[in-house]
């Protein structure tokens, strides 16, 4: 529901084929998000408010400090035709990340090649901003790793656990996230 206590502001569309303007409340909330009524634009069709919704994200963002993520690029490495390879990937995807899948027939070169232990490894290896990725980690602690930048070289969730991204299942217990050096790093 909208704050109707926030500060009321319009702004002026003009349809280019006619000419004629209307004024459409725009509502600003305490998070600076905005919100458009639709129904007191006069337009039909849809390419069109999907234009003008994007100049007026655009204008709004300028003036209210919103920013625009672009998303993370990662590296997938897995074996071929892992399938919960590809949905985790989809995950990422789905929460900010723009993850390359790359296939090798040889995970335990890559591991060792970024000095991944046996002991933690999984089903794919994730290289993403400074840092190796190894399992199913769930993105909040990916971004918590990015965000926190410690001196670590990465971070794993060992093995394939049943409830994490990508794999089907209840989580059954918390997920411990290790750092390459086999030190905890967080509890999901």
């Amino acid at each position: 529901m909208p704050d109707r206590s926030a500060p009321q502001h319009t702004i002026v569309v003009t349809r280019r084929n006619t000419g004629n303007a209307k004024t459409v409340p725009l509502r600003m909330n305490p998070d600076t998000s905005i919100q458009v009524t639709w129904s007191h634009i006069p337009m039909k069709n849809i390419l069109i408010r999907a234009i003008a919704m994007w100049s007026l994200l655009a204008f709004a963002s300028a003036f209210t400090g919103i920013a625009f993520a672009a998303p993370i690029q990662a590296a997938l490495y897995h074996n071929p035709g892992c399938m919960c390879c590809e949905k985790y990937a989809d995950y990422l995807n789905e929460n900010g990340f723009d993850v390359e899948v790359l296939d090798t027939n040889d995970m335990a070169g890559i591991n060792r090649q970024h000095g991944v232990p046996a002991k933690l490894s999984s089903c794919h290896t994730m290289m993403v901003g400074n840092y190796v990725v190894v399992g199913h980690v769930p993105a909040q602690v990916i971004n918590k790793l990015l965000d926190e930048q410690p001196d670590i070289r990465g971070i794993s969730l060992p093995g394939m656990p049943m409830g994490s991204p990508g794999m089907g299942g209840e989580k059954q217990e918390p997920f411990v996230i290790h750092t390459l050096s086999d030190d905890v790093y967080t509890t999901y």
